[in-house]
């Protein structure tokens, strides 16, 4: 299973069913961008040093951890509906 497998299954449990369609699709198009984001500045990071880039987007995976930790709710025992 790879992290890509988690986050997509992860986002079909998240939201109620009557909106699961718009939601996931929103979330889906905001993660474009951002994998475009990473990708674009990756290089310009990698030339000033490898630790500055590392240690950047490692505060971002930071950030969202805590985000997720505190935000999201726990879906254990729930239906799927």
């Amino acid at each position: 299973m790879e992290l890509q497998d988690l986050e997509t299954f992860e986002k079909r449990q998240l939201f109620d069913s009557r909106l699961r369609t718009v939601a996931v699709a929103v979330c889906t198009a905001l993660n474009w961008p951002t994998n475009w984001a990473v990708t674009r500045t990756f290089p310009l990071l990698a030339e000033r040093g490898l630790g500055i880039a590392y240690s950047l987007y490692a505060g971002f995976a930071l950030l969202a951890l805590l985000f997720v930790w505190k935000s999201l709710p726990e879906t254990k025992g729930r239906t799927l509906t």
